[in-house]
């Protein structure tokens, strides 16, 4: 039998110990450990700051793993808060309140250009609230007070699509910096979901009960994109349209975590709490995952992936 070489003319390359720079898809054969090695890239978790305050159905975001926000929410006594907190990587610091407590409310935006919107207390919340680091102010309302829904975007162009009022609903919405104009409706009404992308470019995913389907948006229409592997409400997404991630549930596959390159979902490794009514901030090479229910968690997850060595099975 005729060697890879001479196969298809590629050389493995032989080494006395494993490279200190490696670059995924390194393929080598280390000659002291007598080993066929490789260097995919894996993602693990680990354990980051609790919450000051445990808490559920929040909003939240950040642009990285280490710069995150988390307002509103309900918390273990069972009360709609208007607290506020910051993550820097490592632990959360509180913040001055939101006017308006809320829960089941979607947030969007880095951690010094903030949006939250949306929610309920006793009854169906249109407040919009801007963040710029250190204040919370009111901004006009959504059209359609809801709850459940999906955001995404910036503080000048912001979108919000679904959620539920007295039943779940298709509305879609646009943010200028000010206002809420409507625009045009979803294919499929839904409630409990999540968006990420921008104002002109969005995803949004799954959705009451139980569903895989995604949507497009282009600035304009909707229309169905590639369904995710897991059927789930009550999750999170984070991300763009063509690099995001769907996490936790309050149906199916509380724990799982899948992460989307533009064409195809892959499952990646599960949180270690699983969680729903939750949020996050980051990248999908590089996120936190904060709070949720059941038991208004307070804890944080980490999920980092990384280029590392592997030895291959020859057997």
């Amino acid at each position: 039998m005729g060697n890879l070489r001479t196969i298809k003319g590629l050389y493995i390359k032989h080494v006395s110990s494993d490279p200190s720079n490696l670059v995924e898809g390194d393929i080598w054969y280390n000659t002291t450990t007598q080993t066929l090695k490789t260097a995919p890239l894996i993602g693990a978790w680990a354990s980051g700051g609790d919450l000051n305050t445990g808490r559920y159905g929040g909003g939240g975001g950040g642009a990285t793993q280490s710069v995150g926000w988390c307002a509103g929410g309900r918390d273990g006594p069972g009360s709609d808060v208007a607290l506020s907190e910051e993550y820097d990587g490592s632990s959360w610091t509180e913040g001055n309140n939101l006017t308006n407590a809320r829960r089941y409310t979607a947030g969007f935006g880095p951690q010094t250009a903030a949006i939250i919107a949306g929610g309920y207390t006793t009854t169906n919340l249109g407040h919009t609230e801007e963040y710029d680091g250190t204040n919370w102010s009111e901004q006009n309302d959504l059209n359609s007070a809801r709850r459940n829904h999906g955001v995404c975007g910036t503080s000048a162009a912001g979108l919000a699509a679904a959620g539920q009022d007295s039943a779940n609903r298709a509305y879609s919405e646009e943010y200028d910096g000010s206002s809420w104009t409507e625009g045009n409706d979803l294919g499929t009404a839904r409630s409990s979901t999540a968006a990420c992308g921008t104002q002109t470019a969005a995803l949004l995913c799954c959705g009451h009960p139980n569903s895989t389907a995604i949507e497009e948006y282009n600035g304009t229409s909707w229309t169905a994109g590639t369904a995710c592997n897991t059927g789930r409400h009550g999750h999170a997404s984070f991300g763009t349209q063509t690099a995001g991630a769907v996490f936790g549930s309050t149906g199916n596959d509380a724990s799982g975590y899948e992460s989307w390159n533009g064409s195809s979902w892959t499952d990646e490794s599960d949180m270690t709490v699983a969680r729903g009514y939750t949020a996050g901030c980051g990248t999908t090479s590089a996120v936190a995952v904060f709070h949720g229910n059941p038991g208004a968690i307070a804890t944080t997850e980490e999920f980092t992936k990384s280029v590392t060595a592997r030895s291959v099975d020859t057997t």
